[in-house]
């Protein structure tokens, strides 16, 4: 596995990372956009599941460093990941990647993130990818899900939400921007999309309320709930079965999504 730590041209300047597999021939491209509530996470708190990704799905692995709140308030991170998504799709050439083979997702904040871009990526007429992958994303800042008002469980829960919206929003009336809430974006003509929830996580409902809304404006969605598993799972160590299981099924979906031709 070979990496590369390089900077995407932007106002301002992304920071990157590029996980390049031992692979012949042209691999596909997959922009990884780390979780961590706006507030936390850089390159090297998801470097294992990057690599794990690379070497699992047989793909060159983009991940970037974007802006945290609460220094950069919204939309701040959605703006490093849009000049990131725009890269990867229109330089890929740069990367010695395959610009007919990409696909863009995130975990929990950058599932967030992601399926912002996708919206902003078609409003604009910008190229689009293969497919998104969103590994329990946050979809809805108004935070009325039963998920969310009935949360028993242990780790991340209401009030950690709560807290990490606080410090990333200006003002209440940004839950109801689609950049922040993507699940009120006009969803059609998105490319299909790949979910994975968690039974044990405030933000469950999220992600398959946005499962439901994506398949009720046509775009293919493929589910996956994990039972009796908490937020972040697939960020433990890759002996905990539900987490080697979990990726592996995340490289399964990008593997026959990069196997198909590419989406118009």
């Amino acid at each position: 596995m070979k990496t590369r730590d390089f900077t995407i041209a932007g106002q301002p300047p992304v920071p990157a990372r590029l996980y390049t597999p031992d692979f012949e021939g042209q691999l596909p491209l997959f922009l990884f956009i780390h979780g961590g509530g706006w507030i936390g996470g850089e390159l090297d708190t998801h470097e294992v599941l990057c690599r794990e990704i690379a070497h699992g799905a047989r793909c060159a692995v983009v991940a970037i460093d974007y802006r945290l709140a609460p220094e950069h308030k919204f939309p701040a991170a959605f703006d490093d990941a849009l000049t990131a998504a725009r890269f990867c799709l229109e330089q890929t050439h740069d990367l010695g990647a395959d610009p007919a083979r990409v696909s863009i997702g995130g975990d929990s904040a950058g599932g967030n993130l992601a399926a912002a871009v996708m919206v902003a990526l078609r409003d604009q007429g910008a190229p689009m990818p293969l497919q998104q992958v969103l590994l329990y994303p946050a979809t809805d800042f108004r935070m009325v899900t039963p998920a969310f008002t009935n949360f028993t469980g242990p780790g991340f829960g209401p009030q950690d939400f709560v807290w990490c919206a606080d410090q990333y929003l200006s003002a209440e009336t940004d839950k109801l921007d689609p950049r922040a809430s993507p699940i009120l974006s006009n969803l059609r003509a998105l490319p299909p999309t790949y979910i994975i929830t968690a039974e044990c996580d405030v933000l469950r409902d999220d992600g398959e309320a946005y499962a439901l809304e994506l398949a009720k404006a046509g775009v293919p969605v493929e589910l996956r709930r994990y039972l009796g598993h908490p937020h972040g799972f697939l960020s433990l160590p890759l002996d905990v079965a539900p987490t080697a299981a979990g990726i592996a099924h995340v490289c399964s979906a990008l593997r026959k999504a990069f196997a198909t031709d590419r989406v118009q």
